[in-house]
């Protein structure tokens, strides 16, 4: 799972950018959830949407009677969308980053344990029993190629 697919980063992000917790609401509850549901849901990474069309899709996802600055950071949120699928679709096919692996984001690394935590009580996953974060994304390398590296 890159960047571009976690639900954790996407989130983070959501809350950096978009202060109007309504609109955070909104667009969770219309499904994106990750930046690359946002890239596609206006335009596509290489042809950014007009503004007229990007002001129907605002006018659709967030709610009613949203300001300028909901409507400016949502802008900047599609645009690092954008940007983030753009940059992952070329590093997969120029095979740029650590032998050809992508890394996952700290902070989905950070939601997986705590959801393991959650599902696997009676397991205390603390310590010397925690994985690495190079074993998590040497997992994560071996998933996404399907081969054992």
């Amino acid at each position: 799972m890159a960047l571009v697919d976690s639900e954790a980063a996407f989130e983070q992000r959501l809350n950096e950018v978009v202060v109007d917790a309504p609109s955070k609401a909104a667009l969770l509850a219309n499904g994106i959830r990750t930046f690359s549901a946002l890239a596609f849901s206006a335009g596509t990474p290489q042809s950014p949407p007009s503004d007229d069309t990007f002001r129907t899709f605002a006018d659709s996802v967030l709610p009613a009677g949203y300001n300028m600055a909901t409507y400016s950071a949502l802008r900047r949120l599609h645009f690092e969308a954008a940007t983030f699928v753009v940059a992952q679709l070329k590093q997969k096919v120029t095979g740029e980053g650590e032998e050809g692996r992508q890394k996952l984001p700290t902070i989905e690394k950070q939601a997986r344990l705590a959801d393991q935590k959650r599902r696997l009580t009676g397991i205390d996953i603390e310590g010397e029993i925690q994985p690495s974060y190079a074993l998590i994304d040497a997992v994560n390398g071996m998933i996404e190629t399907s081969s054992v590296l």
